[in-house]
């Protein structure tokens, strides 16, 4: 049983909405469908029993295009590898690309970790290029439920100037759905196995944009300072940065008087 506080006032302007869940022996989650039930002219009376069909999951489609990506994951090494297969893209007559690449970035949150880039390849017949490029990124297993993988396609009519195609994020329950979800699901639960599939591409946001990308230590060189990376204790590990006035410096621990530099994700991300 599940109880939701609203108020008398604002419960007839709400909608409930549920979804159902089959789990399998492997503890991965597959969408069954989805119920809704409008609030607004339904009798609020106690203990109802109210009969429901579900609504089926409509399957992920795009006018972009497709991208073909095979993932594998070994937890003994803590090593994620995705190869980019193939990219499809829906031809219009005013796209005049000649050129396609990809750009991949490791997430953790909402911070990106590490960023890598395909070669570039021409679009080849049928408006499909096919690729040959295999990345790595270090996980640590603990870093799994709250990491995910982006994989931008990138396209450009000169080779030069590159504009984004379309995007998808394939990662845990947190940040995925769908085919996206599923995709990492079965490379956890089948790990050193390939797992190769179709993703259909989004349209991506305008803070995906590198150009709309804070950059690092901006504010602090705006003010006339650099920010150094962190420093930690080489024996409690403890992160110190002190600033006095324009200066900035490190703090050593003051129990063992020993510090080393460190960069921020060995600290709160992903080993890389």
């Amino acid at each position: 049983m599940i109880t939701l506080r609203v108020s008398e006032a604002e419960v007839r302007q709400r909608s409930l909405r549920l979804s159902v869940y089959d789990i399998d022996r492997k503890k991965v989650r597959h969408c069954l469908g989805h119920v809704t039930l409008q609030l607004e002219k339904e009798p609020l009376t106690p203990d109802k029993l109210i009969w429901l069909d579900l609504d089926n999951v409509p399957k992920k489609s795009s006018q972009i295009g497709e991208i073909q990506i095979c993932m594998t994951c070994n937890p003994f090494t803590n090593r994620i590898r995705a190869s980019i297969l193939k990219v499809r893209k829906f031809s219009k007559p005013e796209d005049a690309s000649k050129c396609v690449c990809v750009r991949l970035a490791l997430n953790h949150g909402r911070k990106c970790v590490k960023e890598k880039r395909s070669e570039s390849h021409d679009w080849g017949p049928g408006d499909e290029a096919t690729f040959s490029d295999a990345f790595t990124f270090g996980v640590a297993g603990r870093y799994f439920d709250s990491c995910s993988l982006s994989f931008t396609v990138m396209v450009s009519s000169d080779g030069v100037d590159y504009r984004r195609l379309g995007k998808t994020v394939l990662g845990p329950f947190m940040y995925a759905r769908g085919e996206e979800l599923r995709h990492w699901q079965d490379m956890l639960t089948n790990p050193r196995s390939a797992v190769t599939r179709w993703h259909a591409l989004e349209c991506p946001t305008g803070r995906d944009d590198p150009q709309h990308r804070p950059v690092e230590g901006a504010e602090s060189k705006a003010a006339g300072l650099q920010r150094p990376p962190p420093c930690v204790c080489a024996a409690c590990f403890r992160v110190s940065i002190v600033q006095v006035g324009s200066h900035v410096a490190p703090e050593v621990c003051r129990r063992h008087n020993l510090w080393r530099w460190c960069a921020p994700w060995k600290l709160y991300g992903p080993s890389i």
